[in-house]
């Protein structure tokens, strides 16, 4: 893995919060790739059964890609499910948990659930893709790690994809921020081969 040719294909790859609506052919490097909140909401075919709600986690790219929410009542895990789609749930006050790395370093948010409404959980953080590439820009399976600056807390270890031979790269759902991206082994004091990426709220 060659970081620093890495570091010229990132700013394609940086996804950040921005508006509900956006448009797909923007130029705007700092945006979804996924479709707007309604027209998401609109292609998820769950029902919703009479006496329930649900819990709606717009996805940023593709839902297959980003990391599974946990839905919580009293500090116990009540649902689980994916970006883009509905969780059902019976009506009440719950935390939402999502995010990439340790569970004590997820993203939670308060929603409450009504009888017969989905809630959808205000877009907040952010998205990261990376591309790993060679010295001849060819993309492949490498790995390495994420570092947040703010506390230089690891985040975990990520990997690339064949992306020539149909491969999909995973996102990570964070928080916006500074992040340091390195080696596997690396610290946060790398004076090579590393780069270093911000994703704005």
């Amino acid at each position: 893995m060659k970081l620093n040719k890495l570091f010229l294909m990132l700013p394609a790859l940086i996804l950040a919060t921005g508006a509900i609506t956006f448009a797909q052919e923007s130029t705007d490097l700092f945006r979804w790739t996924s479709s707007s909140v309604e027209q998401q909401l609109a292609a998820d075919t769950t029902v919703i059964p009479a006496e329930q709600g649900a819990i709606f986690v717009p996805a940023l790219t593709r839902s297959a890609a980003e990391p599974e929410i946990a839905v919580l009542k009293d500090q116990k895990i009540v649902a689980q499910g994916t970006s883009g789609h509905r969780i059902l749930l019976d009506p009440g006050t719950y935390t939402v948990r999502l995010g990439s790395g340790a569970t004590n370093q997820a993203l939670t948010y308060d929603a409450t659930v009504e009888k017969g409404v989905t809630t959808t959980v205000e877009v907040q953080w952010g998205g990261l893709r990376v591309e790993v590439v060679d010295e001849g820009n060819i993309p492949h399976r490498g790995t390495y790690e994420l570092i947040r600056v703010s506390d230089r807390a690891i985040l975990g270890t990520g990997y690339g994809a064949d992306t020539l031979q149909a491969e999909t790269l995973q996102t990570w759902i964070l928080t916006p921020g500074v992040y340091r991206i390195v080696r596997p082994g690396e610290t946060y004091r790398a004076r090579s081969n590393f780069t270093t990426v911000s994703i704005p709220p």
